[in-house]
């Protein structure tokens, strides 16, 4: 799969969008499966430890739990 192929697939996840997709890409996360089958914690703790810990906060991992569970984040319960 190329890059752009990848960063559409993981966009077609709820909360994920480009840049995000790319993150995920660039850790190595190059499809919806490998993502359903990563720990969304982890992936966001490894985000933070990347170059765009800058950029990661609280809210992304909100995201991405949500992604995981295939829902929006509005739909995420507040825990």
């Amino acid at each position: 799969m190329t890059r752009a192929q990848a960063i559409k697939d993981l966009t077609s996840l709820p909360n994920i969008g480009s840049t995000m997709a790319e993150y995920l890409y660039d850790m190595g996360i190059e499809s919806v499966t490998e993502f359903k089958d990563s720990d969304p914690q982890q992936v966001w703790e490894q985000l933070k430890q990347s170059k765009t810990k800058a950029n990661i906060c609280q809210m992304h991992l909100r995201a991405l739990v949500a992604a995981h569970r295939g829902v929006p984040i509005s739909q995420l319960e507040n825990t």
